[in-house]
């Protein structure tokens, strides 16, 4: 895809937002929407300035519930666990079953080289309107 087409992408979701009912009532907000919208046309140009951009227009509503779902690596690549949050303080990422040998309820310490608290800020700064708790759901 090229810069065209991501801007194009971008002003799609832009149509779609103005439907939503903060803006309908609101036209100060709409006016911010839209100067907002404009500011980050002009950084789009690949897919991950687009996610970015895409993501802070979603998160100008700071609803909670308006938001995108950022596509995942294809299936070939992924190793599908299922896990569960556990420990203390909820904060160790256990799996529910075993697999290979590790065995059930095995902490996963990290992934790739970083913390599974690492993994979770990170998601937490590339999903800015989504708290750590929400992230860890």
């Amino acid at each position: 895809m090229g810069k065209n087409d991501y801007q194009e992408d971008l002003e799609y979701l832009y149509s779609a937002l103005l439907k939503h009912p903060a803006i309908i009532e609101d036209e100060k907000k709409q006016m911010e929407l839209e100067a907002l919208y404009l500011a980050k046309k002009e950084t789009v140009c690949d897919y991950d300035s687009f996610i970015d951009a895409a993501t802070e227009l979603t998160v100008f509503f700071q609803d909670g519930h308006t938001n995108i779902e950022i596509p995942y690596t294809l299936a070939d690549l992924c190793l599908k666990l299922k896990c569960r949050w556990g420990g203390e303080n909820c904060e160790e990422l256990l799996l529910e079953k075993g697999y290979e040998d590790i065995p059930n309820h095995g902490r996963i310490v990290c992934v790739e080289g970083r913390t599974v608290e690492e993994i979770v800020v990170a998601l937490a700064e590339r999903i800015p309107h989504e708290n750590l708790y929400l992230v860890k759901s």
